[in-house]
């Protein structure tokens, strides 16, 4: 091979690696502006949603007067003061102290419903990532989204306001609200207020103390251990677990 042919085959060799260079470069350059733009369109698409996360909290907050229960069964007295007749509407319900029901109640509640109660403020944000996670992979057919993240104070909410539309908007609005009920009660106001406000199966039986004499036959400071664990065990589907349904109060 003479100097001729070898300066030609250096000079396309060369050529090549020039026209590899500006190919790479051009495809970096490319990548990087695509980069560049998802970058700036996620960095919008998070300032909405923060926006907008920003403006349910904002307006979210309970009036004091909304932090109470509504309905409570009206009582007819004789003269002498006894009881003649007890009056129900929609919600049966006698609303008692949480320092006139049995220690083990509020105990049972928290240890199956939250048990970081006295924990968190309002949110359980453990719990709300893990049934997060569970719910996403069970609509991809992965296991399956068998409990919920909301704590006591979020169940509270919910019953307080009865929204129960499924939208992450609604979420959003009970977790902001249970973190201000979280400043404004003491736990044992918030555990209080719940454990008289629960709906727990039967003719719209409502509250701990009307539950205690519907399936036991009395007053919620004499339930044992296990049957304050029958109680907040029925909490998530009352009439499902019902060993008295179709029996009337």
């Amino acid at each position: 091979m003479d100097e001729k042919e070898k300066t030609k085959i250096y000079k396309n060799k060369n050529e090549k690696r020039k026209k590899e260079k500006k190919t790479k470069s051009k495809v970096r350059k490319i990548i990087g502006r695509v980069f560049l733009i998802l970058l700036f369109v996620v960095l919008i698409v998070a300032g909405i949603l923060v926006g907008k996360v920003y403006s349910i909290m904002k307006n979210a907050k309970l009036d004091m007067s909304e932090i109470a229960i509504q309905y409570e069964n009206s009582v007819a007295k004789d003269i002498n003061g006894e009881t003649i007749a007890v009056f129900s509407g929609d919600e049966n319900r006698k609303i008692i102290n949480l320092s006139e029901m049995s220690n083990y109640i509020p105990k049972a509640f928290v240890a199956i419903e939250d048990e970081r109660f006295e924990e968190h403020g309002g949110v359980d944000i453990k719990r709300t990532a893990s049934a997060t996670v569970k719910w996403g992979l069970s609509k991809i057919g992965i296991g399956s989204a068998n409990y919920g993240g909301s704590t006591i104070t979020q169940q509270l909410v919910k019953n307080l306001t009865k929204e129960d539309e499924r939208s992450s908007t609604r979420k959003i609005k009970e977790m902001a609200r249970a973190y201000y009920i979280e400043q404004e009660l003491s736990k044992n106001q918030i555990l209080e207020l719940y454990l008289n406000l629960i709906f727990l199966g039967g003719n719209n039986i409502c509250g701990v103390e009307v539950a205690s004499n519907y399936y036991f036959s009395k007053s919620a400071n004499e339930l044992t251990l296990a049957e304050s664990a029958f109680l907040a065990g029925i909490n998530h589907s009352p009439n499902a677990y019902n060993p008295y349904s179709g029996k009337d109060v």
